[in-house]
């Protein structure tokens, strides 16, 4: 059956949430093994200062790692500009060498790289794959299938989608409080290593508050969201905590469910985005029912996966 190709969004600032598994059986958690985090997060801070991107948020478990990037538009590029990603990327003596005898059409091919999120993910699992297949005597293939992208609107869907990804740990039960796990942006940003980590600031996210405010909302968020009952499989943040941590109020969320529009759909936002998404994809010709956004429990509209092609490759 062929794949359904990327959705991706060159032509506008974009936002991606990435989700990617490891190629191992049930009971097995790769990631966990020592070290095996601490680099994968280092290889993602690496790229994201690499590519026209910044990294929003990201959660690392034992078998799986979410992040949520912000691509910026596609535009002409200086070659100075050019040349000092390439050398990031590139840092040894011989390959900057080679980088400084690229022609023209090499140069436009690096720059077009630099926009895509297909090109961004293929560095990064190949990168992580190498070392650890080298690092814990490994071979074969380290992921277990092509990472997964949803399109997210900003504003409302990228919070939204930033609370569930940090919420992550607690729903699998390792942790009571979502700044508890280690491996999460929440932990990073709570820390005060948010930048040093290379997150997008959070006032960014809340433009209407100053850094301290935004982060004490989203945090007050979290911890609503986190307590919220959820399905019986799932854990949720204790009542006693929740008393404990928070000093005013918001409406709950649910995010202690497994939501599939965050992970396995293509699209997250308004009713009005995702329809225009939809024209973009098909050329601006009328869908079938089944590529119709679906209304999801806050307000959110998504775009399923479709079996039959929306016009875009991905790498």
């Amino acid at each position: 059956m062929a794949r359904m190709p990327r959705l991706k969004l060159p032509d506008r600032e974009s936002w991606y949430h990435i989700s990617a598994y490891v190629a191992e059986y049930v009971g097995k958690y790769p990631l966990a093994q020592k070290g095996a985090r601490e680099k994968l997060l280092e290889i993602i801070r690496h790229y994201v200062e690499v590519y026209f991107c910044c990294l929003a948020g990201y959660c690392i478990l034992g078998n799986h790692y979410h992040s949520i990037l912000k691509f910026e538009k596609e535009r002409s590029v200086p070659r100075e500009e050019l040349k000092r990603r390439a050398y990031i990327l590139y840092p040894s003596r011989q390959d900057r060498a080679r980088v400084d005898r690229w022609t023209d059409e090499e140069w436009e091919r690096f720059r077009t790289r630099l926009f895509d999120v297909s090109e961004l993910m293929r560095n990064i699992q190949t990168q992580f794959a190498k070392w650890f297949n080298a690092t814990f005597e490994r071979s074969g293939h380290f992921w277990g299938e092509r990472f997964h992208s949803v399109c997210l609107e900003s504003g409302r869907a990228v919070l939204d989608c930033m609370l569930y990804v940090d919420l992550n740990p607690v729903r699998a039960g390792l942790v009571q409080r979502p700044q508890d796990w280690r491996w999460s942006s929440i932990r990073a940003r709570l820390d005060g290593q948010g930048a040093e980590f290379g997150l997008m600031p959070m006032s960014r996210l809340l433009p209407w508050l100053d850094e301290e405010r935004a982060l004490s909302d989203y945090r007050i968020r979290l911890l609503y969201r986190g307590a919220s009952p959820g399905s019986r499989s799932r854990a949720r943040i204790p009542k006693h905590i929740l008393d404990q941590e928070l000093r005013r109020g918001y409406e709950p969320g649910a995010y202690l469910v497994k939501r599939g529009h965050f992970s396995r759909g293509v699209a997250l936002g308004g009713k009005d985005w995702i329809e225009s998404i939809i024209s973009q994809a098909m050329g601006n010709k009328e869908g079938e029912s089944a590529r119709q956004p679906t209304l999801q429990s806050g307000g959110d509209y998504s775009l399923r996966a479709q079996r039959t092609a929306l016009p875009r490759p991905d790498g």
